[in-house]
């Protein structure tokens, strides 16, 4: 954790460990595990310490891609009450990219439903139910929240051109005329099966792929194309 502190701002060894040990305390790490291996925790604590990493730099975002898998039921139960905690205390924004719309549903303002690369239904959980319990207490204000994250028009598409033996290669459409917004204070949940576009449109969101076409804006400026 504080290498990845020190990868993206100057710190001192001694200043940076501080804050990793504070950034476990926050995700329920006590400080006598911080120096174990990671053979040594459990997969949900090994979870918990991913997403203190994750929080190590205040990002503005946190895209969080099937945050549960391979967990227990009871290991999984305590990711979904952090992810609450941390966005009720902390005010952290997410992406929760997920096939259980069950779990996604308990920490998520909206859900966006994905199949074959495109958005084909969104619900809003507050309106959906009005059991706060099941769903931990969202922040009433971020309907009328400034957009922090914009997704406009954006299709993906993988092959094109030719193989190795001079054949065309068919162009497939991961993500096709994708709009989205998340706002200031708000968790969005992208749910559906494998192969609908979720991870694929994470990684165009974070511009480690680039899109064929559509605009992806954070905090009002263009950021499509930027590494």
């Amino acid at each position: 954790i504080s290498e990845a502190i020190t990868l993206h701002r100057p710190a001192p060894k001694a200043d940076a460990q501080a804050q990793a040990l504070d950034l476990l305390k926050r995700v329920g790490i006590p400080q006598d595990r911080s120096r174990a291996y990671p053979h040594e925790l459990s997969g949900g604590m090994r979870q918990r310490v991913v997403i203190a990493m994750a929080l190590a730099n205040t990002p503005a975002l946190v895209i969080a891609d099937e945050p549960t898998t391979g967990l227990d039921s009871v290991a999984r139960q305590e990711i979904v009450s952090l992810l609450r905690d941390l966005r009720e205390r902390f005010g952290i924004r997410l992406i929760l990219i997920s096939h259980d719309k069950r779990f996604v549903r308990q920490v998520a303002d909206r859900i966006a439903i994905m199949s074959d690369g495109r958005l084909s239904d969104v619900v809003d959980t507050l309106n959906e139910s009005h059991d706060v319990a099941a769903r931990g207490v969202p922040n009433p204000t971020a309907a009328h929240a400034a957009v922090l994250l914009g997704v406009s028009g954006v299709d993906l598409v993988f092959g094109g051109g030719q193989t190795w033996f001079g054949r065309g290669n068919a162009e497939h459409f991961a993500l096709r005329h994708i709009n989205m917004e998340v706002r200031q204070g708000e968790s969005v949940g992208l749910v559906g099966k494998s192969g609908a576009g979720k991870t694929t449109l994470a990684r165009v969101v974070m511009g480690l792929l680039h899109a064929k076409a559509g605009r992806i804006f954070f905090e009002g400026r263009d950021v499509s194309g930027m590494p």
